[in-house]
């Protein structure tokens, strides 16, 4: 949306809510790969 016009949508499947605790390499590779394309890594 306007507010948050850099977001983006990622399935990690066979997750729950707690996806960062549930698949950690996943979780923190998209994390680090988003804020580096965004220049803030």
């Amino acid at each position: 949306t306007e507010r948050f016009s850099n977001s983006q949508v990622k399935v990690v499947e066979n997750t729950g809510h707690w996806l960062h605790a549930e698949k950690p390499r996943i979780f923190n590779r998209l994390v680090k790969d988003f804020l580096a394309s965004h220049g803030r890594l």
